[in-house]
């Protein structure tokens, strides 16, 4: 392997890991405010920030992507389309949220007691389309105790903490597939990869998404780069989770554009 793919594979690992960390930030800037909306609304509605946000950023390099691979054999109104489509499924597969399970997998083990164990109890996350509270569920219970008068020793809560984390564990593994299922659904329809490629990228992601966590937990370095802060836990693990998703952009521009 030539030195220039070596480069090529660590600058678009980092290139989408710093992607990722900014999509985590939230709000870039507000585009423009829709003010005196009243009257239209009912009175329910006074006024309408139209935000810049940062997984807009990473819609927009995905349909980049898909653009650049299609650009040899397509129209530009078709590269158009690819890229809108690139967009709009990317943002359903990342819009819905994931907050309880990275954040129990990311918070160090010394915050972790019955208070916050509770807390992880009434948390609605993902108990909404696409439902993956409830397959996680299904298959690893939330709870090790089906009556909330559980036992409050430190045995019975090292076991129910277990038993959440593994369950956490699962639904973070199932967020991650639908994610990237829905992403990378325009590639497989326009036939840049194969259904082999897609599922495979499907399981990958998905199970790197609690792998990221791990890391992000352990990986005790902090900072900040222009504007852009990184910490132990939750901003570590999007930077782990940009980069094994660059890894697999890397591997679709070096098989897809011949460049090996």
């Amino acid at each position: 392997m030539s030195y220039y793919i070596i480069l090529y594979i660590i600058a678009t690992v980092i290139l989408f890991a710093t992607a990722n960390r900014l999509r985590g930030t939230g709000m870039l800037f507000n585009i423009a405010t829709l003010k005196n909306l009243n009257k239209y609304t009912f009175n329910k509605i006074d006024q309408i920030n139209i935000k810049f946000v940062g997984n807009h950023v990473y819609a927009l390099l995905m349909s980049l992507l898909i653009v650049v691979l299609l650009y040899k054999s397509n129209t530009v109104e078709d590269l158009i389309y690819a890229g809108i489509a690139a967009i709009v499924f990317y943002i359903a597969g990342e819009s819905k949220g994931w907050g309880e399970w990275v954040g129990s997998l990311t918070i160090q083990d010394n915050k972790k007691n019955w208070t916050w164990l509770q807390k992880q109890y009434i948390d609605d996350e993902g108990k909404s389309f696409p439902f993956i509270f409830s397959i996680a569920n299904f298959f690893i219970k939330e709870k090790m105790y089906r009556s909330e008068n559980m036992i409050l020793g430190d045995i019975h809560l090292d076991r129910a903490i277990d038993q959440y984390i593994r369950h956490a564990t699962l639904a973070l593994i199932l967020r991650g597939m639908f994610w990237w299922l829905m992403a990378y659904m325009p590639f497989v329809m326009l036939g840049i990869i194969n259904m082999y490629e897609y599922i495979s990228i499907i399981l990958f992601l998905g199970l790197a998404f609690p792998i990221a966590c791990y890391l992000g937990k352990k990986t005790n370095i902090k900072g900040k780069i222009l504007f852009l802060k990184y910490s132990q836990g939750w901003e570590n693990q999007e930077l782990y989770y940009g980069a094994f998703n660059g890894l697999v952009v890397a591997y679709l521009f070096l098989t897809k554009l011949n460049m090996i």
